[in-house]
């Protein structure tokens, strides 16, 4: 038989937490981006070229982030309400 514990309260609460940190990551990489594009039109040449190629696979691997972090995130979301229903319907058995 398989045993585990999971404590909704903290699943919920890191969940919260977590998501908070996402969107302030997602403020950070959007203001990085600006910083980026402004840069890029300062100067023109083969330097600049090459800057301009990198900030576009920056761009690619920031929505493949993005991406990854809202699967996170709402995978933790629907794990916390899972588990928290779970253990409101196990609590009613009883009552």
């Amino acid at each position: 038989m398989t045993h585990f514990s999971v404590d909704s309260d903290q699943v919920l609460a890191a969940t919260a937490n977590i998501q908070t940190t996402i969107s302030r990551l997602g403020q950070e990489a959007d203001s990085l981006m600006a910083q980026l594009q402004t840069l890029q039109g300062s100067w023109s040449g083969l330097a600049s070229n090459s800057f301009q190629d990198l900030v576009i696979r920056w761009r690619a691997t920031a929505a493949t982030v993005d991406l990854q972090l809202a699967e996170l995130a709402s995978g933790l979301s629907v794990a916390a309400a899972a588990y928290s229903e779970i253990e409101f319907s196990n609590q009613r058995l009883f009552l």
